[in-house]
């Protein structure tokens, strides 16, 4: 760690602590204390670092993390991630979903059938690529709000694997909901993004279409504005 940013992180301490945002057991109290009654400036005006003892660095880097996660986490909401997420989906592959409900099929057979249709292979098979990408792009910001929302929830939780994503045969909060509060589903996109690319052409578009179908029938649960999320899609971490 370079100086400048243990400099930030003793003034996040100091703006905490002036805040009273920041608390110390009784029998640890007189020992941190003693530690940061020994810091001290420097001629320059800048703290002396060589006055900076151990438990002093740790404490400033245990008050910044946790500051920098609520940050974070105020950048969006959960739900509002989510509404994101499940929006790009939809608007993507929505009116495939509303005619795949409308004919009666689920994700697993109507992906096998517009996948045989090799003119659909033909369309759909380059913009798997871009697709990804902007996947990718998404969660690169999206992760760490998603992430620190879901480790900040005080709820029961269960997270899903096993495979790239729930049976389609059953929505699995319909069977785990009444033993979990929330439940999170890894992004089956970002689980084959290296499938992809191994796949044969009408196997790649199956799964891209399959991926996109299954996600959509959580989409009313995911975004749904109830105080504890239902289900949450982030990438497996």
């Amino acid at each position: 760690m370079d100086d400048t940013e243990l400099r930030r992180r003793l003034e996040v301490l100091r703006t905490q602590m002036e805040d009273g945002k920041v608390h110390f057991a009784s029998h640890l109290a007189e020992d941190i204390k003693a530690s940061l009654g020994a810091v001290r400036y420097g001629q320059d005006g800048e703290l002396d670092l060589t006055t900076v003892n151990g438990r002093v660095r740790s404490l400033a880097m245990a008050v910044t993390v946790m500051k920098d996660r609520e940050e974070i986490k105020n950048i969006q909401s959960l739900r509002e991630v989510q509404i994101a997420y499940f929006d790009s989906i939809r608007n993507n592959f929505g009116e495939i979903f509303d005619q795949m409900v409308k004919s009666g099929q689920n994700p697993h057979s109507w992906s096998f059938v517009l996948s045989r249709n090799s003119e659909n292979v033909d369309y759909l098979y380059p913009i798997i690529s871009k697709f990804i990408e902007s996947i990718v792009d998404f969660w690169q910001n999206g992760i760490p709000i998603v992430t620190y929302h879901l480790q900040d929830l005080q709820v029961v939780k269960g997270i899903f694997g096993g495979d790239l994503f729930p049976s389609y045969t059953k929505n699995i909060a319909s069977t785990c909901g009444l033993y979990l509060d929330t439940i999170i589903l890894t992004d089956p996109f970002m689980n084959s993004r290296d499938l992809f690319l191994r796949w044969k052409r009408d196997e790649s578009v199956r799964y891209f279409i399959k991926h996109a179908m299954n996600l959509l029938t959580y989409y009313d649960l995911a975004v749904a504005d109830v105080d504890i999320p239902i289900v949450a899609v982030v990438p497996f971490e």
